[in-house]
């Protein structure tokens, strides 16, 4: 079982973005990137959606702080320090 569920958010986001547009930043990169960007055009939100790839430690504040919204979805971290 994967630890991060990012297909899950991509499900939820897909159905979020009915309502409006947003758009969605995945920051990281990992062993499913293929099957993801696959899925964001089986869901029509590639033009939504923007995968940055793995970004330097002391960048990560920049991209939280330019968030509306921060979503950490994981089958398996309780409460991960990046939450606070």
């Amino acid at each position: 079982m994967p630890t991060k569920v990012i297909d899950f958010l991509l499900h939820a986001f897909a159905k979020i973005n009915e309502k409006g547009h947003i758009d969605l930043i995945i920051v990281g990169k990992g062993t499913s990137e293929g099957e993801l960007k696959s899925l964001t055009k089986e869901l029509h939100i590639e033009a939504q959606l923007s995968f940055v790839g793995t970004r330097n430690h002391d960048e990560i504040p920049l991209w939280l702080n330019a968030c509306d919204v921060f979503c950490l979805p994981s089958n398996l971290e309780g409460f991960p320090t990046v939450v606070v």
